[in-house]
């Protein structure tokens, strides 16, 4: 699954987000109905704010507004603390950290994983066991785990 989904409003179909008809303010219903599978796999969009943040819920996914994404820490050495939400901690890739090398100590129940510019996992690290990568250009990086996990990360 892409890291990523991106929403279009078209002005032909005003009062739709992509397929979906919007309901509410916040809320949004499919109302395709597809032969012999009753349009199964149609789930509904449900936007709402936490301390600020814009969310979207959809599909038992979580999405946070592009905008809230801030650049992981170039400098040599920082860390990462999953927030008692237990929600994972993306980050982009600063153009001054492209092109280094990133490792991560992790504690035994956190992951990381960092996307390429076009959404392509280049290193997943409960797959490749690799805790150490090269950050591409215009990457994404996300870092998940236990609630308070803490990950210590150096960039050189």
């Amino acid at each position: 699954m892409m890291p990523t989904l991106q929403l279009n409003l078209l002005e032909e179909v005003p009062g739709y987000v992509m397929d979906q008809k919007i309901t509410g303010p916040h809320t949004s219903v499919s109302e395709l109905q597809i032969p012999t599978m009753a349009g199964r796999d149609n789930q509904a969009y449900n936007f709402f704010k936490k301390n600020g943040i814009e969310y979207l819920e959809a599909s038992g996914s979580l999405f946070v507004r592009e905008e809230a994404v801030g650049p992981i820490d170039s400098g040599k050495k920082s860390s990462v603390t999953i927030p008692a939400s237990g929600h994972a901690k993306w980050f982009t890739v600063p153009e001054k950290a492209a092109g280094k090398r990133m490792k991560v100590k992790m504690p035994a129940k956190g992951s990381f994983a960092v996307y390429d510019e076009k959404g392509t996992c280049v290193n997943f690290s409960v797959i490749s066991g690799d805790h150490q990568v090269v950050l591409p250009e215009k990457g994404t990086l996300v870092f998940a785990g236990k609630a308070g996990s803490k990950m210590k990360v150096s960039v050189k």
